[in-house]
């Protein structure tokens, strides 16, 4: 409900500067002529469905669990059917960042910020400072669940084979918790945060395993090539995604 909002309003401030003639067309750019800046974009979006991963942990740890109770918690099931449909989750998603990513750009052309709402200076504007509080919330009430799935990875990996630790959970948690907290204050631009961890973590983790999962899985000869070529593909996006950042952040850094 946050993004839709935020998308709302942002929306709203467009539609109202080209209805006061504000926008200066002939500056507006449809398509990118710098090709390496796409390469920013792909990762970013392999970063925004990271939030399926923590689905499978969470919905291991209710207790009662049930579909049915989990589809309260998937508000997007409501649109696939139970998960059966998952391309109509991914249209509306990409849906989503294409009209916020578009009206932004409208609004603010060559000035446009990574971040739109870092556009609207405004403290007046009720509007968007309801955006911005609303995009707070979504974060500060979405970290422990990110958190936890960090957590319980840690857990697996290097204590499997100990007893569980309340002492062992919180320290994690305080460690997590302060490398979170250093980056937020060290890193100017977290685009590039956004960006590495999209096309290293997140390609894997969302598109590789995926796809080499479901090759091995599935029956059929045309859902083996299909898991294959999709795990291949974005491994290679990936690698030349994860070059470009590094490049064009050493790039920056020498100009300074």
């Amino acid at each position: 409900m946050s993004a839709l909002y935020s998308i709302f309003a942002v929306a709203y401030r467009c539609i109202e500067k080209i209805y006061n003639q504000q926008i200066q067309w002939e500056n507006v750019k449809f398509f990118e002529t710098n090709f390496v800046r796409v390469f920013f974009a792909i990762p970013i979006l392999f970063f925004a469905y990271g939030g399926v991963v923590t689905m499978l942990p969470s919905y291991k740890d209710l207790k009662n669990r049930k579909m049915s109770k989990m589809s309260i918690v998937l508000v997007l099931q409501i649109f696939s059917a139970a998960g059966k449909k998952l391309i109509i989750e991914l249209i509306f998603f990409e849906a989503l960042y294409f009209s916020m990513g578009f009206v932004g750009y409208l609004l603010f052309q060559g000035d446009t910020q990574d971040n739109i709402l870092k556009n609207f200076t405004d403290d007046s504007d009720y509007l968007i400072l309801l955006a911005k509080f609303s995009i707070l919330l979504v974060i500060i009430l979405s970290f422990p669940v990110v958190h936890f799935i960090t957590r319980e990875s840690i857990e697996g990996i290097f204590f499997g084979n100990w007893d569980f630790s309340w002492y062992r959970w919180i320290c994690e948690a305080l460690l997590l918790t302060g490398v979170a907290f250093l980056l937020a204050i060290f890193v100017p631009n977290i685009t590039v945060v956004f960006g590495l961890t999209g096309s290293t973590c997140g390609s894997l983790v969302i598109f590789v395993y995926p796809g080499i999962l479901f090759a091995k899985t599935v029956p059929n000869i045309y859902g083996k090539i299909l898991g294959i070529f999709s795990a291949i593909f974005c491994g290679f996006l990936g690698v030349i995604c994860t070059i470009a950042i590094v490049l064009d952040s050493f790039k920056i850094i020498d100009s300074k």
